[in-house]
């Protein structure tokens, strides 16, 4: 059985990793007050604009989480457009939507 010792150490341990990462997406993409302002106003028209069945009883579809995380992604690529890790997620969210759609919809 670990003591409190081992149990604070793993908090700041994980309190680090944490400072570390918060440090590494500031430098990245700026402040996350502006960042998640745009990521907000976006996800607004996007749900306004695309309501149907699933948003008028507050639930989305697979396809909508998809589209918002990839509209996460779209902000921080605008905020640095040279972090190629965020176009890669775009892709890859990208064809876990298509892969979704063609399972649910199939080939149109």
């Amino acid at each position: 059985m670990r003591d409190k010792s081992d149990a604070d150490f793993l908090i700041q341990d994980a309190l680090c990793k944490v400072k570390d990462i918060c440090k590494d997406r500031y430098q990245t993409y700026g402040d996350p007050l502006g960042t998640y302002a745009a990521i907000s106003t976006m996800t607004s028209v996007f749900l306004e604009i695309g309501k149907g069945p699933y948003e008028a009883r507050g639930d989305i579809s697979e396809e909508v989480a998809i589209c918002l995380e990839i509209i996460k992604k779209l902000i921080r690529v605008q905020r640095n457009p040279a972090h190629l890790d965020s176009w890669d997620d775009i892709m890859g969210y990208a064809a876990c939507g298509h892969a979704i759609a063609e399972r649910k919809y199939g080939r149109s």
